[in-house]
């Protein structure tokens, strides 16, 4: 970076400035010069010593990922366990139908949970996977029947009930205390109504917001689902905060959506960074302790030395999270009453879990 100044025979120079903190206190033949795309970039003795990811002597190392178990785990995704044997057929009915009061259960919770999966990932209609798996049936003697879609209806929208539960006790056993904890939400079309419909008819646009916790590795730890208009500070209040203590992350990278006072005191009360960049105009004069310390620290060093510092940068791990959801399920819901609706989130997350562990 060179910067123009006037000498007092008014003939014009370049005078050399740090890269960062635009210091011109450098001394050339001891400042440390990086190449980057090419350029060189100057850096006073100051900035040296300080923890920059991209001045330090030895750089952050990031783990190479091995492409070919990637490339297995993403085609596993893809294999779906359509052989029930007989014997586990009437070994799981004879359990499901034990206590069971009025008319017993035909088609066992295995063949259910796969139904449900095709139906989400294949984007199949009822009627149209009742076809899918009778052909099955009939070809290649997959399962001893098929049920109706009728059936599949009922059952499926009775499965999507316990999904919540079954998701909060898969997610926080895959939690690590010590690891980062992501949060960041996404909308979903509650009807896939064409773009040209909603301009030319004027349909509103109805939306959920699902709202996701995620840690290192991109699994999901904390669902919640809410209406369009719920903040997302007030949705981590609610959801989130109440398991820092127990979770006790390092770092809760978020973006400055969840820029709260109370966010950063549940965050720092519970050990944890909170890596949150203030908005624009942020001044010192707040109640959070937690936050004056981030606010004076980006009025003083900026937001690139402060993002490289905290690494504001691990917050796409969410981000990462969504694409993945919406590539697999699309960026709707199928369901029309409500309480299904939301369900259906909760089964998609679910779903997603048990597709990444294969």
């Amino acid at each position: 970076m060179r910067r123009k100044t006037l000498r007092k025979d008014k003939s014009l120079s370049h005078k050399l400035i740090c890269h960062f903190c635009g210091s011109d206190q450098l001394v050339l033949r001891f400042s440390l010069k990086i190449k980057n795309n090419g350029r060189q970039k100057l850096y006073c003795k100051a900035c040296q010593r300080e923890d920059y990811p991209s001045v330090k002597q030895e750089k952050r190392k990031r783990k190479p990922r091995d492409w070919h178990a990637y490339n297995n785990q993403l085609k596993r995704r893809g294999e779906f366990e359509l052989y029930i044997s007989k014997e586990d057929w009437n070994a799981e009915l004879k359990g499901m139908n034990r206590k069971k009061n009025g008319h017993p259960f035909s088609y066992p919770k295995i063949l259910i949970n796969v139904g449900m999966t095709i139906r989400f990932t294949q984007h199949f209609p009822y009627r149209q996977e009742e076809g899918f798996l009778g052909k099955i049936v009939s070809k290649f003697k997959a399962f001893p029947a098929a049920p109706c879609y009728s059936q599949l209806c009922r059952r499926i929208n009775a499965a999507m009930k316990d999904s919540k539960q079954a998701l909060a006790v898969k997610a926080l056993s895959k939690w690590k205390e010590g690891d980062i904890l992501a949060v960041d939400s996404t909308g979903i079309k509650v009807y896939n109504r064409g773009e040209w419909i909603r301009h030319k008819h004027k349909v509103k646009r109805g939306w959920l917001k699902l709202h996701i916790a995620t840690n290192g590795k991109g699994e999901a730890i904390i669902t919640e689902v809410t209406e369009e208009d719920a903040g997302d500070a007030e949705v981590f209040d609610r959801a989130v905060a109440p398991h820092l203590k127990t979770l006790k992350p390092s770092r809760v990278p978020l973006d400055s959506g969840y820029d709260k006072n109370s966010v950063f005191d549940a965050v720092g009360e519970a050990g944890a960074d909170p890596v949150i960049p203030p908005r624009d105009g942020a001044t010192t004069r707040c109640k959070s302790k937690h936050r004056r310390k981030v606010v004076k620290e980006m009025i003083k060093n900026g937001y690139k030395h402060w993002s490289k510092k905290h690494r504001h940068g691990e917050r796409w791990v969410g981000e990462g999270y969504f694409s993945a959801f919406k590539g697999t399920f699309g960026e709707y819901v199928v369901s029309h009453d409500k309480e299904n609706v939301v369900n259906e989130l909760y089964t998609k997350v679910l779903i997603l879990q048990e597709l990444r562990e294969m």
